[in-house]
């Protein structure tokens, strides 16, 4: 697909290739020109598909530019710089390329820090910190919010250097998976060389994989080596796959300590050991509890912190456990102030994790108000979030509360044969 980038013809009547960038399963990147008006309103990176799609194979091979943008736009400012951004996404209408699916994202300057690695092995102790802070606190920001990267390694972390400090972006979306927050299965993907051993042995996504995962990042920049880089030779399948679980059953990182630098930092080694440990229960929960260990373990004569008791409740289970308590408290009355709370919580899970029971009962408190107004807002938003029995429920009280009998009964219908019963 590398010729493409001579066409002169633009990709959606916009969009001009330069040079080649990389490429994957579905598509190539390439650097290109955005024109508005007869003049360049900005370069891009541009990922365009290798064939014509529909849009329904567009979704689930391009969906990670999507993810991407969803991610950003819900990040606090601070946070933003730490995704690309993506400026547009579609099927081209026009041209060579008519039918083929297209993300225009940022182009980030800089490289890789898998570049970066094979320029400088290892990094000096104080870059690999500051480096390692950045990548932490954006896994942290897409734990809580339930997503796991399921493809951490050096080449999906773009390096910008700075005159005070380098600026990372983490890149790849495209195996993003959003999860229960303990368990979630999932076809294995990624590099084995990166991935955690119950990635690849037990096909489970969850956030206690990424943090293998971060932890095998860090290890690389202190020491230099990716231990399980050469593992497999040439096996395949399942061969390929139980070799490297071998690999991660008997490997002690020992170059850990033999960094001087690190060994003045003795907590630090022991953090990046724990999320290094061959099963997940002996790793932390996510990368907040990985923080938290990791900014103790960073002070000289620190130790990481204890682990609290269990993992932290996903979202869904604190909105459900705040609609409770907004129930018991009495609705419409007291509880209500609770029901607000959950119900801004809930805005922050990922659409098919949102608790549906809360819309249908925020629906019917306002009604009870007489805010039909703002109780239509809830209900069509909850519906149109997370089709589910509530989320209908909801629908057809509204319209019950209109006196519209026909639209609540078809809503009613739709609740009563609805599989998901949230």
């Amino acid at each position: 697909m590398r010729a493409c980038a001579s066409s002169t013809e633009p990709v959606a009547g916009r969009y001009y290739l330069d040079d080649y960038l990389s490429e994957g399963n579905f598509g190539a990147v390439y650097s290109a020109r955005h024109y508005a008006y007869g003049m360049v309103l900005r370069r891009i990176a541009l990922k365009i598909g290798k064939q014509k799609m529909t849009d329904a194979d567009a979704r689930r091979a391009f969906g990670d530019g999507l993810l991407m943008a969803e991610v950003q736009d819900a990040a606090p400012p601070r946070l933003r710089d730490r995704f690309v951004t993506v400026h547009d996404a579609g099927i081209s209408d026009t041209g060579v390329f008519a039918g083929h699916p297209y993300v225009a994202m940022e182009l980030v300057s800089g490289r890789s820090l898998k570049a970066e690695l094979d320029k400088t092995r290892p990094l000096p102790l104080k870059r690999a910190i500051a480096t390692f802070d950045q990548i932490l606190e954006a896994m942290q920001y897409m734990h809580e919010r339930c997503y796991v990267h399921r493809d951490l390694k050096p080449s999906n972390i773009m390096v910008s250097r700075g005159e005070e400090q380098d600026t990372i972006k983490v890149l790849d979306f495209g195996l993003v998976q959003t999860v229960d927050g303990v368990l979630g299965w999932t076809d294995s993907g990624g590099d084995l060389a990166h991935l955690a051993p119950d990635a690849f042995e037990l096909q489970v996504a969850s956030p206690s994989t990424d943090v293998y995962m971060l932890g095998l990042i860090f290890y690389e920049m202190v020491t230099g080596a990716n231990p399980f880089a050469l593992v497999g030779g040439d096996a395949k399948g399942r061969e390929l796959s139980e070799r490297h679980a071998r690999s991660r059953r008997v490997e002690r990182f020992e170059m850990l300590e033999s960094n001087p630098e690190v060994k003045k930092l003795p907590g630090l080694g022991a953090v990046v050991r724990k999320a290094l440990a061959y099963e997940p229960a002996g790793r932390y929960g996510g990368a907040g509890e990985l923080r938290v260990a990791w900014e103790r373990a960073k002070v000289p004569g620190g130790d990481p912190p204890p682990l609290p008791d269990g993992p932290p409740k996903p979202l869904w289970e604190r909105v459900e456990e705040k609609l409770k308590s907004a129930e018991d408290a009495g609705l419409p009355g007291v509880g209500e102030p609770l029901l607000e709370e959950a119900v801004r919580l809930n805005s922050e899970i990922p659409n098919r994790f949102k608790v549906g029971r809360l819309y249908l009962k925020m629906t019917e408190v306002l009604l009870k108000q007489g805010d039909h107004t703002r109780a239509w807002a809830v209900a069509y938003d909850g519906w149109r979030k997370r089709e589910c029995s509530s989320t209908l429920n909801a629908m057809a009280e509204y319209y019950r509360a209109q006196g519209n009998s026909q639209k609540a009964a078809e809503y009613d219908s739709k609740a009563a044969v609805c599989s998901d019963k949230s």
